[in-house]
């Protein structure tokens, strides 16, 4: 195993490959190949390809809060997909759920602990079946953030 100064580190394969591991941004990046010198320098690559890491991204949107993003995406891009019930069942959700727990996160920060924690404070205050809908509200949206590039991964889904 070797170190990559605390922000990853590289391990030999069963198969002689070596794959490396870098920490970013709360994310893993990892890539494989023939020797330690290449599955740094491949790792690197990908994790410099991710758009937080080249300054794609706008200020506005590094600095967006879920706060700052979910009422708006709910009501100019989400609503259209629901019925009418459902998106006002969503807007309880947002209102009563989503945004007092999770709306001072970043959406480039969120990651998998965020969301389970988030469900796992509902568990016992509502049904499984608002808990599964909350789920899938934030899923929805981080999937349009994906789509807009302006997260790499959809935290819901992992």
């Amino acid at each position: 195993m070797v170190d990559l100064n605390h922000s990853g580190y590289t391990t030999q394969l069963p198969n002689g490959r070596y794959r490396t591991f870098l920490m970013y941004k709360g994310k893993t990046v990892s890539a494989v190949g023939p020797t330690t010198r290449e599955s740094k320098a491949l790792a690197v690559a990908k994790r410099d390809s991710l758009p937080q890491a080249i300054g794609k991204l706008p200020k506005q949107v590094i600095n967006l809060k879920l706060i700052d993003f979910m009422p708006d995406w709910l009501h100019d891009k989400h609503r259209k997909k629901v019925a009418p019930t459902t998106y006002e069942r969503y807007v309880g959700f947002i209102e009563n759920w989503v945004l007092p727990s999770l709306g001072h996160i970043k959406i480039v920060e969120m990651n998998k602990h965020h969301i389970n924690a988030f469900l796992e404070g509902m568990e016992g205050k509502v049904g499984d079946r608002s808990r599964q809908q909350a789920k899938a509200l934030l899923s929805a949206a981080f999937a349009f953030l994906v789509k807009k590039e302006w997260v790499t991964d959809n935290p819901v889904l992992k």
